[in-house]
């Protein structure tokens, strides 16, 4: 072989080799971007339940104020009736 055809296949053989890392690197990136793309669905969905039990709590502590309020307003009226019932 001539050193022209010697230079030329050693040429496209570190080409190859650097179209094979690159090619690599795709798969790799591209893996990357799915990885990421899966935590900000599950970071979407961890900020929906968040919200959602975050609005069930603020609904179930109007419904135990009422609760309170009631039980307070009982709790007077039936001072009242035994004062009433002591004079």
């Amino acid at each position: 072989m001539s050193q022209e055809i010697e230079f030329m296949q050693k040429i496209l053989t570190e080409t190859n080799n650097k179209l094979l890392v690159q090619s690599d690197l795709v798969v790799n990136l591209r893996k990357q971007i799915l990885n990421f793309e899966r935590i900000i669905k599950e970071k979407d969905s961890q900020v929906d339940l968040s919200q959602e039990l975050s609005q069930k709590l603020q609904a179930d502590l109007k419904k135990q104020k009422i609760k309170n309020k009631l039980t307070m307003g009982g709790g007077i009226l039936a001072v009242i009736g035994a004062l009433v019932l002591a004079k």
